[in-house]
């Protein structure tokens, strides 16, 4: 059996794998899916949301995310911003702080704010502008809510609910959402969020292929746009998670920063 190298980092609790094909393919592409379901079981496997793997790009690195479940997606904000965080800690210490990662939807560039020896502050900045795409009445969990629908390379569901968001059924109702019809083929990541005060917001995710998550950067990203059609002269918003909180601006681009963590280094197999 194959020995793959890793490392295992968070951010904000929600946490990936990490797999270095720089300069080599490790993971064959026929069974990345299974390799991506085989190590993120918390039960069997290593345990995470989800299987990072970067490439060489340019003078930065390429990006490619497969969930929990297997599935591939185009974007993930916190993976890139741990990727951004392992480079400068393990995979490249003496390259710059700031470097540009690849995802399949756009370029992100990232840059390490603040470092010690296993976490630090990163900020991930793009010009990918996120798309508002207006709010549906969708009934799940047994009662309807009206959705705002965001695309920020993925695709997210986002409701504002007055009750506290501790006690709304993430699970249940993410994913009924997720496998309903409203979001077939690809299915949807739902957001259930307070809104505490100006630029301010609380929030859960259910992540599509992964279930709940601590964290979610695009979801939080998806929370503020929706959050601006109604204060529109609102352009930075803090975003409270379970793992904790992300800084959001919108302006001209999308930033996000946050704190990230490397967990532990290991060792897998194919």
């Amino acid at each position: 059996m194959e020995p793959v190298d890793f490392l295992k980092l968070h951010g904000l609790g929600n946490d990936f794998i990490l797999i270095d094909e720089r300069a080599e393919q490790r993971v064959p592409e026929a069974v990345k899916s299974q390799f991506a379901i085989r190590c993120c079981d918390r039960h069997r496997g290593v345990g995470a949301d989800g299987v990072l793997f970067i490439g060489p790009h340019d003078d930065g690195v390429s990006f490619r995310i497969f969930n929990a479940n297997g599935s591939e997606s185009g974007m993930c904000i916190n993976g890139i911003r741990c990727v951004s965080l392992a480079m400068r800690l393990r995979l490249d210490p003496e390259g710059p702080d700031e470097i540009d990662i690849a995802t399949p939807v756009g370029i992100v560039r990232t840059k390490v704010l603040e470092l010690n020896e296993l976490e630090g502050t990163v900020e991930a900045a793009t010009s990918i502008r996120p798309r508002y795409e207006g709010w549906k009445r969708i009934t799940a969990g047994r009662r309807a809510r009206a959705y705002h629908l965001v695309n920020v390379g993925n695709p997210h569901a986002v409701t504002f609910v007055n009750r506290d968001v501790s006690l709304i059924d993430v699970e249940g109702i993410g994913h009924a959402l997720e496998h309903s019809d409203d979001f077939k083929p690809d299915g949807v990541n739902t957001e259930f969020v307070n809104r505490i005060s100006s630029g301010h917001l609380r929030m859960r995710v259910h992540e599509r292929g992964a279930c709940e998550t601590q964290a979610c950067g695009s979801g939080a990203i998806a929370a503020a746009v929706a959050a601006r059609e109604m204060e529109p002269s609102q352009s930075e918003w803090r975003v409270e998670m379970l793992g904790g909180a992300l800084d959001v601006v919108l302006r001209k681009g999308t930033v996000v920063r946050g704190r990230a963590a490397l967990s532990f280094e290991g060792r897998t197999h194919l």
